[in-house]
């Protein structure tokens, strides 16, 4: 299956939901590091809310990892040196309706 390769200023309401949680991940790694406008930021954030979910939880909480992976989430390391990881969940199109 061929992705869909949509950048992080072109994402809308109607195309998010074409978006892999990966690209996602990849999306709020860059809103974090490399977006200065805080507004710009904040309104692209809730675009991306709309579609999936996003949580941050400690490596060290194996626990909580193992919980949220049954509801469906997928887990990303920002970096080996990072304490932290990404879970993003996408929701069902009718969730948000």
């Amino acid at each position: 299956m061929e992705q869909n390769v949509i950048e992080l200023q072109n994402v809308t309401p109607e195309n998010v939901w074409d978006l892999t949680e990966e690209q996602v991940f990849r999306m709020f790694t860059q809103l974090q590091t490399r977006m200065p406008k805080i507004g710009q930021r904040q309104k692209l954030l809730k675009i991306i809310e709309t579609a999936f979910d996003l949580r941050t939880i400690s490596k060290a909480r194996k626990d909580k990892q193992e919980e949220l992976a049954r509801y469906g989430y997928k887990f990303f390391l920002p970096d080996n040196a990072s304490p932290v990881l990404t879970g993003v969940y996408k929701r069902k199109q009718h969730e948000n309706s």
